[in-house]
């Protein structure tokens, strides 16, 4: 017991779940069910240690993905943010255009003539 434990630590989970860095999350969990049927202490020739180990990396793979996803989904709201208030200050303001309260006296005899 004591050596899988210390195999386990230096080898990453995705070793530990026999596939690769860039593998998309189906494929992690599809990986994960195979070898936990295999490993379950429950089965006949289950290994509790291993179904441990087999357990603990695909929780770490998930939660880094999760955080990843989030990560970058906070810079995205952030960018967007930045984006909206760059624009916000170089907007010119608009002159607003009041309505003439008082004609000048010429345009008012112009207009009666």
């Amino acid at each position: 017991m004591f050596k899988s434990i210390l195999r386990s630590a230096s080898r990453t989970p995705y070793e530990i779940l026999g596939i690769s860095p860039n593998s998309t999350r189906p494929e992690i969990k599809a990986r994960y069910n195979e070898l936990a049927k295999k490993l379950h202490p429950d089965l006949h020739g289950g290994d509790a240690t291993k179904f441990q180990e087999l357990k603990t990396a695909y929780q770490k793979i998930i939660n880094n993905q999760t955080t990843e996803k989030l990560t970058l989904e906070q810079r995205e709201k952030r960018a967007q943010e930045l984006y909206r208030s760059m624009q916000e200050k170089t907007k010119k303001p608009q002159k607003k255009t009041e309505p003439i309260k008082t004609l000048h006296p010429l345009i008012l005899l112009y207009v009666s003539m």
